[in-house]
């Protein structure tokens, strides 16, 4: 089983950002050439205040081979299977576990001021006895460690 793992894209509209978009092609293009046919997105696929989904929903649409696994960040926390739709787009708002094959992924979107060991813990019995992989975008002890003068408060 090979799947492809990517984070903080931080897409906005095409033509105010193509660069941005171009990366993410660049990505499914080498995915569908590896025969790769899972890709994990942990957080941050959009940019602050964005809601202009259909480029994305579009450029989904182009390759359905490749199944798009996807967890809210920081700056999209605002996305949900609602919003962005698609028959392979998977996008999980809560701690949440799948099997991707034989192997347990859990997913665990960023949430404002909650540590990621306690998300982790809401899904004990779940993952108790058993290996698992974690998908996140966060900080598992939740403390900030030193200033990010590019996102300023996180």
């Amino acid at each position: 089983m090979k799947i492809a793992v990517t984070a903080d894209i931080h897409l906005a509209i095409k033509k105010d950002y193509p660069e941005r978009y171009n990366a993410l092609e660049n990505i499914l293009g080498q995915i569908e050439a590896e025969n790769i046919e899972t890709l994990l997105i942990a957080g941050d696929l959009f940019d602050r205040d964005f809601h202009n989904y259909a480029e994305f929903e579009n450029l989904c649409k182009k390759l359905p081979k490749i199944q798009m696994h996807i967890i809210p960040g920081n700056h999209d926390a605002g996305i949900s299977g609602k919003n962005i739709v698609g028959p392979n787009i998977h996008i999980y708002t809560v701690p949440t576990v799948v099997e991707i094959g034989s192997t347990a992924f859990l997913f665990v979107p960023y949430k404002e001021k909650t540590k990621m060991g306690d998300q982790i813990a809401s899904l004990e019995e779940e993952i108790k006895g058993r290996g698992w992989i974690l998908v996140d975008h966060g900080d598992y002890y939740g403390g900030i460690k030193e200033l990010n003068p590019l996102e300023p408060g996180t």
